[in-house]
């Protein structure tokens, strides 16, 4: 059995000149191209200087700025016999913390970086005993036989850290392809195809979503950075209208900020008809944001039927569900107090009692996906909410240093080899519908919230709640609720009571009432590295009264 990186080289026989990579400009207008034969030319010259530096089995940290350097480091890593661990140069002390934890939990043997950074990181690699190194460009002598096979191990995939300090998970080169070919099958990707990414190239979305699943197919991916799309997002929508791309995606705020930051200068001239796939995911995926980037972009060419929801996670490599290519996003109105019992209850879309859920489609390839209640380890019917776990040849066997003796080998019935994900969710019609996660499930009165739920109860008041957060403290009565909303740090004081209460009221609307609600300032809630909305540590920084709030939390 291969492995990606033979198919990558067994493909670049065949079409060397074919386009591999491009760097997109400022204004996300097409830059510096690398054919797929000089990017592994530049690969092999890298592996050159690396048989010196490691031994077949070591890890080696990419803390690369984003951009082509970063995809040249990863496969000479692999052909040095090396396992790529995914990072970022720390920007702050957050994220230096996060590489610190994943250079000192991976036991990495060095770290690779732009030559530009290496005289910054070379005191960090001293503080954690690494070396830091650059890969200089440099001719190749044949290719060297140390790459490994299918069972080793690829990458570390460090977990976000939403829920819980990041882990790294063990990705084989055969999760690689499974994971590959299950997207592959879900979106029939062929080489006409084209690609933009701003996504962060060390998160899984980034890394084997937009970077190595062109690479493996066989067609181009053009490089934004994070920072140029979080600064003007309507860039991402030129640059797919510019190269004529047909994949492109992001986490649900992505589609928000571009339909509310995008102005309308920058939508001028937009052809946005190339786009076919149009991927969902990483974060709850809600359908007032999909309705409002439809609203704004179908004058533009943007077809509805580009959406592409899908459900992923590190422990899976990347993809769990999606759906059909074309195949659009389709919304489930479901009875709130139904779903708070457990139970899927289809009704009108007027309905007052209406939930809106976004389908995520379903599992691809040999990858198997059940509906269990946790507490007795039964599969649940169609409708029924319970745990979902996952098992199938894309799911790691378990992280680099487990919590326990195994942690991914969980029983049902006889059979053995799920992974619970802790995410909460249902099959209805074939689709998956998740309704939150079991650690972040909250109590109140005997009736059963959802996060994602409250927060999405917010959307009426956006762009004023830019973000909001909701989850559950102690108190001696059971567990009271609490939201933290990101606004403009400009709002005058009267404007922010007057906020505070329309947040309350939107809540009321819910049928529950919170405890406190918290405005912050931009960037208050606390994030992971890649950028998701960290809930535990939010409610950790509230409790300890280390929010930047505006005003005093109003209680009851």
């Amino acid at each position: 059995m291969a492995t990606v990186l033979d198919e990558i080289i067994r493909l670049t026989a065949a079409r060397p000149a074919a386009m591999a990579l491009g760097r997109l400009d400022a204004d996300g207008l097409p830059g510096a191209t690398l054919s797929r034969g000089e990017l592994l030319e530049c690969a092999r010259g890298g592996a050159t200087q690396l048989f010196v530096l490691i031994r077949p089995g070591d890890r080696v940290v990419l803390a690369y700025a984003p951009g082509i350097d970063f995809v040249v480091a990863v496969l000479a890593v692999w052909m040095a016999g090396g396992v790529v661990v995914t990072a970022s140069p720390p920007t702050t002390d957050r994220t230096r913390e996060w590489l610190l934890g994943i250079v000192r939990e991976s036991e990495a043997a060095l770290m690779l970086t732009n030559a530009s950074l290496v005289p910054s990181l070379t005191p960090f690699g001293q503080l954690v005993g690494v070396p830091v190194a650059s890969l200089a460009p440099s001719s190749a002598a044949e290719e060297a036989g140390l790459r490994r096979g299918p069972s080793d191990l690829a990458l570390l995939q460090f977990t976000s850290g939403s829920t819980s300090a990041p882990r790294g998970v063990r990705i084989t080169h055969e999760n690689l392809l499974a994971n590959l070919g299950q997207m592959m099958a879900a979106s029939r990707f062929n080489a006409e195809d084209v690609c933009v990414t701003w996504l962060p190239h060390y998160h899984n979305m980034g890394l084997m979503g937009v970077i190595l699943l062109p690479l493996w197919a066989g067609f181009p991916t053009h490089l934004m950075s994070p920072m140029e799309f979080l600064e003007r997002p309507g860039r991402w929508l030129r640059a797919i209208s510019e190269v004529r791309a047909t994949f492109s995606g992001g986490p649900n705020f992505a589609f928000d900020l571009a339909a509310i930051r995008t102005s309308g200068a920058e939508a001028e001239g937009l052809d946005l008809s190339c786009w076919q796939a149009a991927f969902c995911g990483s974060e709850p995926v809600r359908p007032a944001t999909l309705a409002r980037f439809s609203k704004r972009f179908t004058p533009f060419g943007f077809d509805v039927g580009a959406f592409y929801p899908s459900y992923g996670m590190a422990e899976a490599t990347l993809l769990v569900t999606g759906g059909a290519k074309h195949g659009g996003a389709k919304s489930f109105f479901l009875d709130a107090e139904a779903l708070a019992d457990g139970r899927a209850l289809e009704v009108p879309a007027d309905s007052p009692r209406a939930r809106a859920l976004v389908g995520l489609g379903r599992c691809w390839g040999d990858l198997e996906l059940a509906i269990i209640d946790p507490d007795q380890g039964l599969r649940q019917p169609e409708g029924v909410v319970g745990e979902v776990w996952l098992r199938g040849p894309s799911v790691s066997d378990g992280y680099w240093r487990p919590v326990d003796s195994n942690p991914f080998g969980h029983a049902l019935s006889a059979e053995t080899g799920w992974l619970r994900t802790g995410d909460l969710g249902l099959l209805l019609h074939g689709e998956l519908i998740l309704t939150g996660r079991m650690k972040e499930l909250i109590i109140v009165n005997g009736r059963n919230l959802y996060p994602s739920d409250l927060e999405q109860a917010l959307e009426g008041l956006r762009p004023r709640v830019q973000a909001a957060v909701a989850f559950a403290v102690e108190a001696q009565r059971g567990e009271r609720l609490v939201v933290i909303a990101e606004v403009d740090a400009a709002l005058e004081m009267e404007a922010q009571n007057h906020l505070q209460e329309e947040i309350r009221l939107a809540l009321r609307q819910e049928d529950v009432t919170p405890h406190a609600v918290v405005l912050v300032p931009p960037g208050g809630i606390v994030r992971t590295a890649t950028g998701k909305m960290a809930r535990f540590a939010t409610r950790d920084a509230y409790v300890a009264g280390a929010l930047p709030s505006l005003i005093a939390a109003a209680s009851v």
